[in-house]
């Protein structure tokens, strides 16, 4: 037993972790709420709809395009902390339950390096959230979606002043998104 402990011993203390390439760590958080639509049809009930809330890019890459709320892990910060931390100073909202979706860290996938970032998923009552219906930097985008063939999907997210427009490939790799309209 003490040869094996004295061995990793050993072993830790001529570890180089600079041998090895790190990523950047970020979260993301797809932030879903349920909104009622009023319609002006007494015999009918208002419509509820799925929306997620986006925020405008302030900074490069991709400076004010639509972007889930999130950001970069600080050091000895877990990446849940993160997610709340980011939820709350872009959302305004603490009081929710996260679930960790899935990770994502493909080559390419981010201009700036290698960036892997862990997926989570927020729902909450609209109320919840602090979100100023005046800051043309963040917004709750309506969702629909409707299946073309196989596992193809076109993609719409709507305010009362953008639509944003992406065709989607199901596949092995979780997801393909192309052609998407800003």
């Amino acid at each position: 037993m003490k040869n094996s402990e004295t061995k990793e011993r050993e072993y830790l203390q001529n570890y180089n972790i600079d041998k090895y390439e790190r990523p950047s760590l970020t979260s993301d958080i797809v932030s879903f709420t349920v909104k009622t639509q009023e319609n002006n049809d007494y015999r009918k009930l208002p419509e509820k709809k799925l929306s997620v809330l986006l925020i405008k890019r302030q900074e490069y890459p991709f400076k004010d395009m639509w972007a889930l709320p999130g950001g970069f892990v600080m050091p000895r910060e877990s990446v849940e902390d993160n997610a709340y931390r980011k939820l709350k100073e872009k959302a305004g909202i603490e009081d929710v339950v996260l679930s960790q979706l899935r990770m994502f860290s493909k080559e390419g996938r981010d201009p700036r390096g290698w960036v892997v970032s862990c997926a989570f998923m927020a729902l909450a009552e609209e109320n919840k959230f602090n979100i100023d219906k005046h800051n043309a930097n963040e917004k709750w985008f309506n969702i629909d979606y409707k299946k073309e063939k196989n596992n193809i999907y076109n993609l719409t997210l709507r305010n009362e002043d953008e639509i944003l427009t992406a065709v989607i490939e199901m596949g092995d790799e979780f997801s393909k998104v192309d052609n998407y309209k800003l």
